[in-house]
């Protein structure tokens, strides 16, 4: 039995879909706090859903009797700004852990951020996967207004990112849960480095188009400031080859997720 923590969220939701084109719908188990996101999955596919609330570690023990393999993907893995305050991130996986250890979950596969839990001490075999953000946090929607506009606006410095596509992610995340020789690794999911200045050089080429590069100062992207003074900070500039190993070709290529993004078919994003 393979169970998912975290299965209602953009990520998991996709990769419940790889899954279960992999093992059998009564092998799979979605733990949920909410089930309405994954409650099609019940009802069409017959999977498994049970609740359990990481604040209440009686009720994650009980969700995870009898399984075998658990993934774990926190809430708001995407979405820093809301995800809970470390001391809370750490509590809360210490009890995901703890729980899975008296359920008798023979492996852990752990999706987390930059953030960087100490597994060493946990008591159960474990992969760990650091994930990137998605590339579809600017490749989006959203982007047809920067065409319209002609200009991309950024307080990035010109420093690079190794975002790759949120379907990348899951269909990596699929193949360390299923497949071999990945019980005690670490797997840095990020992929090749591209540019802001260089995303507005594929929107142009792309929407044929005049479309440029802007500096501006953070203050002037509201609510996006946090996250243009990470890239500034080179917090995504290391680049990686974990993910095409995994998926075993190249990942998605930026140009492909733009004429997606323009399309309207980003999976994933500010639209």
């Amino acid at each position: 039995m393979i169970g998912v923590i975290g299965a209602g969220g953009d990520l998991g939701r996709i990769v419940l879909e790889d899954l279960l084109t992999k093992v059998p719908a009564d092998e799979i188990r979605a733990v949920v706090a909410d089930p309405s996101p994954v409650e099609p999955y019940r009802s069409s596919r017959n999977i498994d859903i049970r609740l359990a609330d990481p604040d209440d570690p009686a009720s994650l023990q009980v969700a995870l009797a009898g399984v075998e393999t658990l993934l774990v993907i926190p809430a708001l893995l995407f979405i820093p700004a809301l995800r809970p305050a470390p001391e809370v991130r750490l509590r809360r996986r210490g009890a995901v852990v703890d729980a899975a250890v008296a359920a008798g979950v023979g492996r852990l596969v752990d999706v987390r951020a930059h953030d960087d839990f100490d597994h060493a001490s946990w008591d159960l075999p474990v992969t760990v996967l650091r994930a990137t953000l998605p590339a579809e946090t600017l490749v989006n929607a959203g982007l047809s207004q920067v065409v319209a506009d002609g200009v991309l606006r950024g307080a990035d410095g010109g420093r690079p990112v190794n975002w790759v596509g949120i379907v990348d992610i899951a269909l990596a995340v699929s193949e360390a849960v299923t497949g071999d020789g990945h019980v005690g690794r670490v797997h840095e999911i990020r992929g090749a480095l591209w540019t802001l200045p260089g995303l507005a050089a594929v929107l142009a080429e792309v929407s044929g188009r005049s479309v440029v590069h802007r500096e501006v100062p953070a203050s002037e992207l509201g609510p996006d400031a946090p996250l243009h003074r990470q890239i500034a900070g080179g917090l995504f500039a290391e680049p990686g080859d974990d993910l095409g190993v995994l998926l075993e070709r190249p990942p998605t290529a930026l140009r492909s997720l733009v004429v997606d993004a323009l399309a309207g078919r980003a999976v994933w994003g500010v639209d």
